[in-house]
């Protein structure tokens, strides 16, 4: 049987090593004169790979907590990349600030499942994060017109007291239990 910590350091040596190889024929291929992205364009790979290492960390620890940062890292580095090589603008970044909670969530509902779905406590501030994000998505994209705007605008009042109706409720029935 293998110990963790050898484990561990092994998979730390072994991502290490493949990012060198990785950077130094990256450097090779670029002076050789092939065009490249530059790094202001590859920066992201930075979170993606700590994100990865926490995911590794996450396994050969079978620590589920660590399932958080490693998503978040791989998301992140994954939605800048988005910016630096891909189609979005960062002129338009306040279209897209929802990202941000939704990576968010999404972080928080895989720690949950590494957990194998016990620690039920993580499910709020993954809803909550899911929720904000993509709602901000519909406003900032665009995506409900028309009457569905007003309404969500309007009428998010009724959640807090939905909400706060709820918590009355849930403190009166455990007040007649005790």
């Amino acid at each position: 049987m293998t110990d963790p910590d050898t484990t561990r350091r092994q998979g730390e040596s072994v991502l290490l090593g493949v990012f060198l190889v990785a950077l130094g024929v990256w450097f090779l291929v670029r002076n050789l004169g092939f065009d490249l992205p530059s790094l202001g364009e590859l920066w992201p790979i930075f979170p993606c790979l700590a994100g990865a290492a926490f995911f590794i960390s996450s396994i050969a620890r079978k620590n589920p907590r660590l399932a958080f940062p490693g998503t978040a890292g791989v998301l992140g580095g994954l939605f800048f990349f988005s910016f630096t090589v891909g189609p979005l603008e960062w002129w338009r970044m306040e279209d897209y600030w929802p990202a941000f909670p939704l990576i968010a969530g999404l972080a928080f509902a895989a720690t949950w499942g590494a957990g194998r779905f016990r620690e039920s406590a993580l499910l709020v501030p993954a809803a909550v994060g899911l929720v904000v994000g993509v709602v901000g998505f519909s406003f900032t994209l665009s995506w409900f017109e028309g009457w569905v705007t007003p309404v969500i605008e309007n009428g998010w009042p009724l959640v807090l007291v939905a909400i706060a109706l709820l918590m009355v409720f849930r403190a009166i029935v455990s007040g007649l239990k005790a």
